[in-house]
């Protein structure tokens, strides 16, 4: 990204980098916020809190006590957290 905002730099001059690197932004910003709705209308579950795993609190295994089993608690956790994530609709569009 540097490279592409140095050589837009260069070629152009700074007011109209700065112009297409804004509009860019803009149209990214634009882009997100329509593609949200559309998730939004197509699983309407996604709009309410949910509670019900964890309420709120951070139920993680504690590092600091140290321990045998502490890291291998905390690799089924990571394994389970990364198979929920997996199963939500956004994770195969997060992967494009």
């Amino acid at each position: 990204m540097q490279l592409f905002v140095s050589l837009l730099t260069t070629t152009t001059g700074y007011s109209t980098a700065t112009t297409c690197l804004l509009s860019m932004a803009l149209f990214s910003f634009a882009t997100e916020y329509f593609w949200i709705q559309v998730v939004f209308k197509r699983f309407p579950i996604l709009q309410y809190e949910d509670r019900t795993p964890h309420d709120g609190r951070l139920d993680r295994c504690d590092h600091s006590k140290g321990g045998g089993g502490s890291w291998n608690a905390w690799a089924k956790q990571e394994k389970a957290d990364w198979i929920e994530f997996s199963r939500l609709p956004i994770f195969y569009g997060m992967l494009l």
